[in-house]
């Protein structure tokens, strides 16, 4: 079975945070500035400012772009196993409760469950604890990928541009594909 992270896996969020910075601050974003861990240079604001404008983001539910392939994935994985699909979560439950399963239940057909792992964005809380045993997990984040591969599970790591694993990080317990689709024809 697969668990799967929502932001940057499931759902494009960047697409809202790239499109509305004009909105929130004035000014068009930096794809040129923009790093993993700090927005602040491409968004053209302080890293104080930074989580409230993505938590708006997050809100702007009809705006954020679902992968094509996630509800045929989620579908056929209910339908072999009869499990509830798993996500697991950085987004704190608060606020981000409602907007989260708004966003799922916008598109999936098939009963899940949500964790929410909490913290920040820009802390690495353990999503290891809110996976089942056995399952393999579909993340965007590199360092997420190899603390999960660490701790014995198997990662389908979503490649971006952001996310290219060094030589060292290179893991038999992490798998580069290019997005869901590719999950998708691994096993049907």
């Amino acid at each position: 079975m697969i668990a799967f992270d929502i932001d940057g896996v499931i759902a494009d969020v960047m697409h809202v945070i790239r499109g509305c910075c004009d909105v929130w601050f004035g000014h068009a974003y930096r794809d040129d500035l923009e790093t993993e861990y700090d927005l602040s240079g491409a968004l053209g604001c302080k890293q104080s400012e930074v989580e409230a404008y993505v938590n708006w983001c997050l809100t702007c539910v009809d705006k954020i772009p679902i992968d094509p392939y996630a509800r045929i994935l989620t579908e056929a994985l209910y339908k072999d196993t009869g499990k509830a699909i798993i996500f697991v979560t950085h987004r704190h439950p608060e606020p981000m409760i409602n907007w989260t399963y708004m966003l799922i239940d916008s598109w999936i057909r098939v009963p899940y469950q949500i964790a929410f792992a909490g913290g920040s964005m820009w802390q690495d809380h353990n999503k290891a604890l809110y996976i089942p045993a056995g399952y393999r997990f579909v993340e965007d984040r590199r360092e997420t990928a190899i603390m999960l591969s660490e701790q014995g599970i198997h990662v389908y790591l979503i490649k971006t541009p952001y996310n290219t694993l060094e030589p060292a990080q290179k893991s038999a317990m992490i798998h580069p594909v290019k997005d869901l689709k590719a999950i998708y024809d691994l096993f049907y």
